[in-house]
C-alpha cells in the first residue's frame, strides 16, 4: 500500500516533466519582469525582449509592441503581487493565466501565451471586468497598418497616384527634396503667396517657391494633409505619359516611415514600423542590412569602389548614380562601355556622359555593372562623395527604414531592368 501510494506521488510529480510539460518554474524569471514593469510602467530592453516580433496584444494588430505595451503599462493599475491561476499546454505552446492583486483588494487577469522557447505570443485581457479599465483600453493608440501600391517609372523616375484634392493624380517619389511640393501649374489648388524657401534643380540652380492652399492630399488611405498649406514649385517638363505631374512626395512625408521598393513588379510598399518576420515571409531571404545616417534629406552609408571607401546617399529621384569628377581617376580601370546621355530636372536638362563601373561594394553585397556618370555640380547641395538611385535599387527588393536608419535588402531581382 505504501509502495503504491509512493508511487502515485513521485509520478504524479515527475509526469509533467516526463512529457514535457512546463510549471510555474519555467515562467517565473518572464512573470517576474512583467510584474516589475507594471510597478515601474518602465518599457524596458529586459521586458522588450520577452515578446516575439509578432506579438498580439490583446485585440490590437501584431507586431506593434513596442508602440503599444509602452501605453498598456501606463493604464494598468499598479499590483501588489501576482499568483499563477493556471497553466495548460496547447501543443508545443502553453497558456499561463496570472491573476494580478492591487492595493485596494481589487484584481485583474492577463493570459499569456508562451512559446516553446518561453517567448510571449499573445497576451490577452478580455477577462477584465473593471469597465474603467475597459474603457481606458479604447484609448490606446494603434500605429496604422503598412500599405502597397503600384509605381510607374517615367524616365527611370518612380511615380505614384494620390488624391490631391479628391481627384487622383501622379506624383513622383523623391526623398531628394525635402518637402511635399505641389506643380504650382495645377488649376485645382489655391495659391497663397510667396514662399521664403527656394528650391534648387538641376546643375544647383534655384527657383522661388510659392505657396498654396490643399483641401486635402491622400495617399493609399494612410497618408493626409487635410485644410493645409504646402509648397508649390514650376515643374513644366516633368511629364508622365499623357499625365500632367501633380507634384513630388520628398522626404517630409517619408522621413518616419519605411519605403520598400521592388522594381520588378513596380511594387512599393509603404510601412510604419519595423517587422522583420512580415518582410522575410513578403521578400525572401535577408541579404544585408546597412545603417546609415540622414544628410540633406538623403540616408547616407559607405560604398567601396576599386579599393576605396567613399559616402553615398540614396535618392530615389536620381535616374543615374553620381560621383564628383575628381574621384573619375580613381575608377577608371574599372569603366566601361561609355555613352552620352542627359539628365532631366527642374530647370532644365544637363548632357553627361554615363559609364559603367564593374563592382561597387555596398554592405558585403557586389553590385556589378552599375551606370554612374561624374559632375560637380550635380551634387552640390548634397555635400557628399556621389549618389545612388535606380541603378542601385533595381537590383534587389530594397527597404529604405527611415525610422530605424536602416537599409534591408532581400532577393536579388531576376528581371532586370
Amino acid at each position: 500500500m505504501i509502495r503504491k501510494y509512493l508511487f502515485t506521488v513521485v509520478f504524479t510529480l515527475l509526469f509533467p516533466l516526463l512529457v514535457g510539460a512546463k510549471m510555474e518554474s519555467d515562467f517565473k524569471r518572464s512573470l517576474d519582469c512583467i510584474f516589475k514593469a507594471l510597478k515601474t510602467k518602465n518599457y524596458d530592453e529586459e521586458m522588450k525582449s520577452l515578446f516575439t516580433l509578432d506579438a498580439k496584444i490583446g485585440y490590437f494588430p501584431k507586431g506593434q509592441n513596442d508602440f503599444i505595451l509602452p501605453q498598456l503599462l501606463q493604464i494598468l493599475p499598479v499590483p501588489t503581487t501576482y499568483s499563477f491561476k493556471e497553466i495548460e499546454s496547447r501543443g508545443n505552446s502553453t497558456v499561463v493565466d496570472v491573476c494580478y492583486i492591487v492595493s485596494d483588494k481589487s484584481n485583474f487577469l492577463i493570459q499569456f501565451l508562451f512559446t516553446e522557447e518561453n517567448k510571449i505570443i499573445h497576451l490577452s485581457f478580455d477577462n477584465f471586468t473593471n469597465k474603467t479599465l475597459k474603457r481606458q483600453l479604447k484609448k490606446i493608440k494603434i500605429l496604422p497598418s503598412p500599405f502597397k501600391s503600384n509605381f510607374s517609372l517615367e524616365n527611370k523616375i518612380i511615380c505614384v497616384k494620390a488624391f490631391l484634392n479628391w481627384k487622383e493624380e501622379l506624383f513622383i517619389l523623391d526623398n531628394g527634396y525635402s518637402d511635399f511640393i505641389l506643380n504650382s501649374n495645377k488649376k485645382n489648388i489655391q495659391k497663397s503667396g510667396i514662399s521664403e524657401d527656394v528650391i534648387k534643380g538641376i546643375g544647383g540652380k534655384a527657383q522661388q517657391m510659392e505657396m498654396a492652399w490643399i483641401d486635402m492630399f491622400n495617399w493609399g488611405g494612410r497618408i493626409w494633409k487635410n485644410d493645409t498649406k504646402v509648397k508649390t514649385a514650376h515643374i513644366p517638363q516633368l511629364k508622365g505619359k499623357g499625365n500632367e505631374i501633380a507634384g513630388i512626395i520628398g522626404y517630409e512625408v517619408l522621413k518616419d516611415k519605411l519605403l520598400t521598393l521592388d522594381y520588378s513588379n513596380q511594387l512599393l510598399e509603404i510601412g510604419f514600423y519595423k517587422d522583420l518576420n512580415h518582410e522575410i515571409s513578403e521578400y525572401g531571404k535577408l541579404l544585408m542590412k546597412l545603417p546609415f545616417k540622414i544628410k540633406n534629406n538623403l540616408p547616407v552609408f559607405y560604398v567601396e569602389v576599386n579599393g576605396v571607401t567613399y559616402t553615398m546617399g540614396l535618392d530615389t529621384g536620381a535616374t543615374i548614380n553620381l560621383m564628383k569628377n575628381k574621384y573619375l581617376s580613381a575608377v577608371e580601370n574599372l569603366l566601361y562601355d561609355s555613352e552620352a546621355t542627359s539628365i532631366t530636372g527642374f530647370n532644365g536638362n544637363i548632357k553627361v556622359t554615363k559609364y559603367k563601373i564593374k563592382e561597387t561594394k555596398i554592405g558585403g553585397i557586389s553590385y556589378n555593372n552599375m551606370a554612374f556618370s561624374f559632375d560637380d555640380h550635380l551634387l552640390d547641395k548634397y555635400h557628399v562623395d556621389g549618389i545612388l538611385g535606380y541603378e542601385f535599387l533595381k537590383k534587389y527588393i530594397t527597404v529604405i527604414d527611415f525610422k530605424s536608419n536602416e537599409i534591408r535588402v532581400y532577393a536579388e531581382i531576376k528581371q532586370r531592368m
